[in-house]
Formats: structure tokens, C-alpha cells, sequence
């Protein structure tokens, strides 16, 4: 390699070196942050890894996977600090405990792209025309990973910063959240890998065969962003589903409150009159909206049967199940316009020390901090619900975040989707918007349509393209009238093989690090240079 002391760039030299290495760990940890809506700067994402890769290609071991661990700590904490206000206020965890907490959260999220550093700079090593590629899976397999391991957090996915760019969203009807994250981590890699050059001196006028793949794949997948648009706008609407979605704004702190019950049930009840709905057949109160047992109240749920058989209406509403073993569970209810309830859904995915404690035995201690987790068991075989004659996916809250449930519900014959969520938790920070643009992720990936009702918002409607079409502020008593279009659009290519596609991938990536490890041991070493690797 031409250029610099000892045959290394001057540049390149300096980015192994302490300082630089911070600084470029950081520029990326901020970048990423920038990206990740409701954040306005979608298009820092295909370029926010290029200083951390540039570390990474000149650091090895320990040092490769601090620079992972400290930028992906900084971009989760900048995402998802709004835990600790949570915890604070409604778990009434004293400042410095909820603040500690956050910091793990972001340290634990942190080190699936510590690890993902630290396989990075031996794939900057060992392959060069296909480092871009297998950089982009094994960051999609990471993120599938964290999105399962201890009950999972799905949370700021790489791809989730495309969600306000209508014509790269399309794409994850082929291959879901995570295929858009390894092609935005594949877009940054071979960025990187042109700055690497140009800074050796080497052929810096020479069109960089990373670089053009990576322009022709940004290209294509804006190209069939666009077909797809258009494609969907031009499907044949079945049905223009009348809805009506009622925001009762309950704040948290009064919602389970024994004294308020009578109260919050009239702020629904009272919203669920023609004059307020329209001509709506189909009516969605949020997640938890009856704070209470409805099966242990029969005066409440009489008067529910009879509100919809009056108006002739499907009413979904989320409230608390108990079993006949006892355990509770989050549930939604569809109360017929026939006058009776008809059907039931038990939340699939709970949320982690929120509705449950993982490995509960080990951690039992985290009840003693704080007496605000529930205790409820998630249910199984999720199927579709039937509301307002249409087959309807319905995901509870943060089980939104689960591609594998909404994929589910499209393979049980879903056509459209029902968000209900409780949102208060998050208060006036960043998270309802990030919550919203995760459902209409979902949306795309299937060209399902959803109404998502939220208590204190966000609520809105969502096309099948996973635009949001129609919303009501957040913190404010309203209800959302308007239609739902479901068109005939038949399941996508994501909807039949999900997550799939990303097993073979990542075996031929295992083979190929299975190979040089071998060689390695038979003292045949084998180092990748700018003219070679596999």
C-alpha cells in the first residue's frame, strides 16, 4: 500500500490512534442518533457508520470492540433516555437509580454493536469486495438477536430511520426492518472503504467499484420504491372502512386509581355516541382503557353489548383478562354489533420489567426496587380478530415492535391492523413518535393498512404503504373519524419467507471465517490486500 510511514497512510494511521478514535466513535454514536426519527435527518443513516468504520479498519480486538461498545452506547442513550423518566415518575425509582438504569439499557443495547465491531475489523481485514455485504448481515443478525434474547427490545433498528422516507421504506415488503438496516450498514462500509482509499493516495481518481454497487443499490431500491407507490395507490380498494379511533387522554397516574374507574369509563362511553363517531362501523378505544376486570364487572360490559348493538357498531377496546388458572393477561375485547363479545386477543409479547421480569427466578430482587411491574403472562396463537366484517391483526402496544406477529397475522388472513397502545408512560419525550413510525414500518412490510388508537397519542391511521395519513395531537381528549382503505394487495415477499433470507447469508459468512480460522491453524495465514479477499 502506497503512501505514508511504513507503508501505511498518514491518515489512516492517526484514526488507531486514541483521540481520533473517540472523537470518530462519537461523530458516528451522534449520527445514528440524528437519523432515527422523529429526528429530521433520515439521510445521516448511509453515512453514520463511515467514522466508526474507519477506526475499526485500523484497530483489532479489544480496541475494535470498546470503539463499537462506546458509539453504539452513545446512539442507544440518545434514543431510548426517555426510560428514565419513566421509571422515575410512574415506577417511582429515586433519579440517580432510573438514570443508572437507562445507562445499562444503553450499555446492554450497546454491546450488540460492540461485538459487531469487533467482527467487523477482522472482515475489514479478511474481505474486501465482500466486506460491505457481510457487514450489513451480521449488524441485520445482531439486531434480530437483541430483538429476541431475553424476551427481546426491538427498539431503533437501523431501519427504522427510513420510515419518514416513503420510497426506501418499500423495500421491507421483500425483506423486512432488518434487510434495510444491512443495506444501509452495506451502503456505509463501501462509503468507508472509499475514504480509506482516497486518503492512501491510491488510484484517487479511479471509480471505486464499492462505491458505484453501493450508489446502483441506493438506486434500485428508490426505483422500486417508486414502482411499489404506485402500485399500491393503483390496487382496487375492497372496502373504505369507516372507523373511529377515541383518545381519552387519561394521564397515568389517575388510570389506575380505584376512585377515577366511574369516571374514565364515561369518558369513553361518552365518546361512543353517533354524533362523536360519525357513521364509523368500526370503534377503538386504547390498550387498558377499562383499568378493571371487565368479566368481574357485568354492569360495565352490559352497557358496552348494549352501546354497540345500538349503533350498530364493532367496538375493540383493551382491557385485563383473568384466566380460569388465575394469571392475568392484556387483553383486547370485540364487542359485536350484534350485542354480545365475540372475540378476544391476549397480548403475545410482553414488555420486560414492565408486564413481566424476565428470568424471573435470577432477578427477582427487581421487584423489591419497585412495585410498579405487573405480573401477567402472554398468550398464544395469535389469531386475527374479526372486526366490522374484516379479518383484523391487532397488536397491543410495544408487540408492534415484533415483525414475526403482524407476519403471523398476515398468514392467518389479516387485512388490515389495529394498534392499541398506552403511551402516557413516555411522557412529552421523543418516544410515542418512535413508537408510531415502528407500526408504520409494520404496515409496509405487509401493504396492510392500521388504525392505532393511543391513549394520550399518538393516534392516527396508517396506509398500506406505511403512510401516516391522519392523526390527532397528543394530550388532548379527541376522536380520530375517518376511513381506512383496504385494497387487494395479496401478501408480500416478506410476508411469505420473513426473516429467512438473512440464515443463508449469515451461514456463507460463518463458512468463509470458518475457513480462514482454519488455515490459520494449518499455518497457512491469509491476508486480505487492496487487490484481493474473498
Amino acid at each position: 500500500m502506497a503512501g505514508g510511514e511504513g507503508g501505511r497512510p498518514p491518515l489512516t494511521r492517526r484514526l488507531g490512534r486514541g483521540g481520533w478514535g473517540v472523537v470518530l466513535a462519537v461523530a458516528s454514536g451522534l449520527l445514528l442518533a440524528a437519523a432515527l426519527p422523529p429526528r429530521p435527518y433520515p439521510g445521516a443513516a448511509w453515512a453514520a457508520l463511515v467514522p466508526l468504520l474507519l477506526v475499526l479498519g485500523e484497530v483489532t480486538g479489544w480496541r475494535a470492540f470498546v470503539a463499537g461498545w462506546g458509539s453504539g452506547a452513545l446512539y442507544y442513550l440518545l434514543s431510548v433516555y426517555w426510560v428514565g423518566a419513566t421509571m422515575e415518575l410512574y415506577g417511582h425509582l429515586p433519579s440517580w437509580l432510573s438514570g443508572g438504569a437507562t445507562l445499562l439499557l444503553a450499555l446492554y443495547m450497546g454491546l450488540f454493536v460492540a461485538v459487531w465491531g469487533w467482527l467487523a475489523s477482522g472482515i475489514l481485514r479478511r474481505s474486501r469486495w465482500l466486506a460491505p455485504l457481510w457487514l450489513g448481515v451480521v449488524w441485520a443478525g445482531l439486531e434480530w438477536v437483541r430483538s429476541h434474547l431475553f424476551g427481546g427490545f426491538g427498539w431503533a433498528h437501523l431501519g427504522y430511520t427510513q420510515a419518514t422516507t416513503p420510497a426506501i421504506l418499500q423495500v421491507v415488503d421483500l425483506i423486512g426492518v432488518y434487510g434495510l438496516s444491512c443495506i444501509i450498514v452495506a451502503v456505509n462500509a463501501a462509503l468507508a472503504a472509499t475514504v480509506r482509499r482516497l486518503a492512501s493516495g491510491i488510484r484517487p481518481y479511479a471509480i471505486d467499484p464499492q462505491l458505484l454497487a453501493a450508489v446502483v443499490v441506493v438506486v434500485l431500491c428508490a426505483a422500486y420504491g417508486q414502482y411499489r407507490l404506485a402500485s399500491i395507490a393503483a390496487a382496487p380498494v375492497v372496502e373504505r372502512l369507516p372507523v373511529a379511533l377515541i383518545q381519552g387522554n387519561i394521564p397515568e397516574g389517575e388510570k389506575w386509581d380505584p376512585a377515577k374507574r366511574r369516571e374514565i369509563f364515561y369518558v369513553f362511553m361518552d365518546a361512543t355516541k353517533r354524533e362523536t363517531i360519525g357513521d364509523a362501523r368500526a370503534v377503538i378505544w386504547p390498550e387498558a382503557a377499562l383499568p378493571y376486570l371487565l368479566q368481574a364487572n357485568p354492569v360495565p360490559e352490559a352497557m358496552l353489548e348494549r352501546a354497540a348493538k345500538k349503533h350498530g357498531i364493532d367496538l375493540l377496546l383493551g382491557g385485563l383478562y383473568q384466566a380460569e388458572d388465575g394469571v392475568y393477561r392484556n387483553s383486547a375485547f370485540v364487542m359485536s354489533s350484534q350485542g354480545h363479545k365475540r372475540e378476544r386477543y391476549d397480548k403475545t409479547y410482553l414488555v420486560p420489567f414492565g408486564e413481566y421480569v424476565p428470568l424471573g427466578p435470577l432477578l427477582t430482587f427487581v421487584r423489591s426496587i419497585t412495585a410498579e411491574i405487573g405480573d401477567f403472562r402472554p398468550g398464544n396463537a395469535p389469531q386475527p380478530l374479526t372486526v366490522a366484517g374484516r379479518r383484523a391483526g391487532c397488536a397491543i402496544c410495544f408487540e408492534v415492535s415484533y415483525p414475526e406477529l403482524i407476519r403471523t397475522f398476515a398468514r392467518h388472513g389479516a387485512e388490515w391492523l389495529v394498534g392499541i397502545t398506552n403511551d402516557a408512560w413516555f411522557g412529552t419525550s421523543v418516544a410515542p413518535r418512535q413508537h408510531l413510525y415502528i407500526a408504520a414500518t409494520r404496515c409496509a412490510e405487509h401493504h396492510l393498512p392500521m388504525a392505532r388508537c393511543a391513549n394520550n397519542g399518538i393516534t392516527a391511521l396508517i396506509g398500506p404503504d406505511g403512510a401516516i395519513f391522519q392523526e390527532i395531537p397528543q394530550f388532548r381528549r379527541a376522536t380520530l373519524v375517518g376511513t381506512l382503505p383496504i385494497r387487494d394487495l395479496g401478501r408480500t415477499v416478506y410476508g411469505w419467507i420473513g426473516d429467512w433470507w438473512l440464515a443463508p447469508l449469515l451461514v456463507a459468512w460463518a463458512v468463509l471465517e470458518l475457513r480462514v480460522w482454519l488455515r490459520r491453524r494449518g499455518g497457512t495465514p491469509r491476508v486480505a490486500t487492496e487487490s484481493g479477499g474473498e
